[in-house]
Parts: C-alpha cells; structure tokens; sequence
C-alpha cells in the first residue's frame, strides 16, 4: 500500500512540475521579462533543476525499489546483502535456487563503495583471505561476496562458496561482454 501512496505521489509531483514550467513561463511573458532574461531562466531550469528533480526521484527508486535503477535480488542469497545505493545497475543474476548470482552496476564512486564495505562489517561480514579472481571476499554465515573491478563496472558476486563466486563471475563476465558487443 505504501508502495502505491509513493507511486501516485511521485505522478502527482510530475503534473505539477510539468504545469509549473507552463505557468512560470506564461507569468515571465505577463511580467513583460525581455527574451534575454527569460532564456537565462530556461537555462537554468533544464540545467540545475531538472536535474535535481531527477536525483531526488532516483534517490526514492533507490531507497523503495520502485524503479529500474536498482534491480537488487530479491529472493535467495543475494537478497540478504544489503543494497548498494550507487551507480546504475545494468543487470543482476542468480541461479534458479537462489544460493548464487551478481550484480554488475557501472558508476560506483569509491566513496560509496567504501561505505558499502563498511555496512558489510557492521552488519557481520569479516574479509576473507581466498584465492579468487575477485579482488575483495567478505563472509558471513557461509555466504560470500566478492567484488571485481572491471573498466567502468563493478561486479558484485555472491555465493556459499569461492568455486560457487567463481561460476557467478564467469556468467556475469559472459553477459558483459554481451552486453559491450551489442
């Protein structure tokens, strides 16, 4: 329900904002503001607020799921790791049981990748010494997550096991390249 209530408040933000941009222009004309000014204001519309409105409706995908920016697992193993909330997400994978996968996201900062290794501590994960082809393994309670750092993205494998993070690598790697040849 409250899903719902966040739905039809972000539409009804849109039509006001869609209206408002109609209205202030037909107010500047009334206003009898000179063509100069009134493209200086256009300007800074499309180029600071619009982008603005576009980062905070992004930020409430994020944060409830609601759009395709965040395609997190929602079932099985990956949906017990908690949701990094940077970059865009270009694909997630899991086996059909659940207990493996990877989430490729291009745009992580290192400072939200960070706080993100910093959540998995606290919330119980420890870094693992294995041999992988990820660069990073943390491990909690037989679950392994390991990071691999690629040209612009970063893969995200989990599993029970380093042979089961190696299979979610070589799928994820797989469609990667896909998804660049295409």
């Amino acid at each position: 329900m409250a899903k719902k209530s966040l739905c039809l408040l972000l539409c009804a933000l849109c039509a006001v904002f869609t209206c408002a941009c109609s209205f202030v222009q037909g107010a500047m004309e009334e206003a009898g503001l000179d063509q100069d000014l009134r493209d200086k204001i256009d300007t800074a519309w499309s180029e600071v607020a619009k982008d603005g409105i576009k980062d905070v409706f992004d930020e409430v995908w994020r944060e409830y799921g609601l759009g395709r920016s965040l395609e997190w697992p929602t079932s099985g193993s990956g949906s017990l790791l908690p949701k990094l909330r940077d970059g865009e997400t270009l694909f997630s994978l899991q086996d059909e049981e659940g207990d493996r996968g990877s989430v490729c996201l291009t745009g992580v900062t290192e400072e939200k990748l960070n706080e993100y290794r910093e959540l998995l501590s606290e919330r119980g994960f420890t870094e693992t010494i294995a041999s992988s082809s990820l660069g990073e393994l943390f491990s909690c309670d037989g679950l392994m997550v390991g990071f691999a750092k690629l040209k612009d993205e970063l893969l995200l494998c989990y599993g029970n096991s380093v042979p089961e993070l190696e299979s979610a690598y070589e799928a994820a790697s797989k469609e990667l390249s896909a998804l660049r040849s295409e």
